[in-house]
């Protein structure tokens, strides 16, 4: 994604983990960002638990497995509202499923009369890219299956070579976990 006269817009991952799946009613309870730039915890741009201000569907526990206890200390997603708009700022933010966490961070920015964090412009939806690499098209949509992150990630088809991957922090649905799968999913497209 170009940025005026030949200057590149930083590449980031975002994920989020939250209390359920609707995107107008539910809150955040973990919310990681990682660049695409550097190895490790240097790459690392935000990753915190947070305390939502609605209650966990048993849906949503049984993903991510964070429990209310592991989160009464924490502050609620608007607190770092000035921290992940900086962030964020002049950032192309790759998201697997974009259009879910795009709309969930967008709806909470405005129940609490912030200006939204995600503009659509400025999101890839890697889910959405990697979906004809995965290959299974549905006759009924006219287009193809969207893969989950982990066989996106596990090369499931086998259409991909993924980087050697050193990462330590990979546990699929937490928040950080996914932005690396989806950091290496990412580079794995690129190469290709």
């Amino acid at each position: 994604v170009k940025m005026g006269k030949n200057k590149e817009k930083e590449i980031v991952f975002l994920d989020t983990e939250t209390t359920g799946l609707n995107v107008y009613k539910e809150d955040i309870m973990e919310l990681a960002i990682v660049s695409l730039r550097g190895k490790g915890k240097r790459s690392y741009l935000f990753n915190k638990l947070l305390k939502p201000k609605v209650r966990c569907t048993e849906g949503a526990f049984n993903c991510h497995f964070i429990t209310d206890e592991m989160v009464k200390k924490e502050k609620h997603f608007i607190h770092y509202y000035d921290e992940l708009k900086e962030i964020l700022k002049d950032k192309t933010v790759v998201i697997y499923n974009e259009n879910y966490d795009r709309r969930l961070i967008n709806s909470l920015c405005e129940r609490y009369g912030k200006e939204p964090l995600l503009k659509s412009d400025d999101c890839i939806c890697l889910m959405e890219t990697y979906a004809p690499i995965y290959g299974d098209w549905n006759e009924y949509h006219e287009s193809y299956t969207w893969a989950k992150l982990t066989s996106a990630f596990n090369c499931e088809k086998g259409k991909m070579n993924l980087p050697p991957c050193d990462e330590k922090n990979i546990r699929a649905h937490r928040a950080l976990g996914d932005c690396l799968m989806s950091k290496y999913v990412y580079l794995a497209i690129k190469e290709q």
